[in-house]
Parts: structure tokens; C-alpha cells; sequence
């Protein structure tokens, strides 16, 4: 396994690294509401319930979409590799 030529571009410009990071941060929001508690935030705990419920729908949209635009070429995107 080797590191590609121009791996700064690659996480600046791919998709699937920008759907990484919105799956992260729905993952974090996700499991931080499980803590919090809701009269922390001025909410009922089955809103606050729902609305972590929803951050989990959307973590497994989002890392599904991820595997997707993995597997499409981007036109403003090349990959270069050392040989």
C-alpha cells in the first residue's frame, strides 16, 4: 500500500472524503444528544429522542451515499500515483 502523489488534493476535492466528514459529524451530533440531557437544551426527552433518531437516519443515508460517490469518477479529480 502506498500513499497517492497528490493526497492533499484528493482530501479537498473527493467527494467521498467530504461525505466522510458529514457522517462523522452526524455520528458525533448523534451519539452527543444521547448525553445531553434534554432539560439541558429546553426540550422534551422524546424530542430529544427523535431528533437523535433522525441523526441516526441520516448517519446510514450519508455513509451509503459515501460508498457511492466513491465509485464515480470526478472530473475535476485525478488520481496520480507514484511508480
Amino acid at each position: 500500500m502506498t500513499l497517492i502523489e497528490n493526497w492533499k488534493e484528493v482530501l479537498k476535492k473527493a467527494w467521498s472524503v467530504k461525505m466522510t466528514y458529514v457522517t462523522a459529524a452526524l455520528e458525533s451530533l448523534q451519539q452527543g444528544l444521547k448525553q445531553v440531557p434534554a432539560d439541558w437544551l429546553g426540550l422534551n426527552p422524546e424530542l430529544l429522542t427523535a431528533t437523535a433518531n433522525i441523526c441516526g437516519a441520516l448517519v446510514l443515508v450519508s455513509a451509503g451515499l459515501t460508498v457511492i460517490v466513491r465509485l464515480i469518477e470526478q472530473e475535476n479529480l485525478t488520481v496520480t500515483k507514484d511508480d
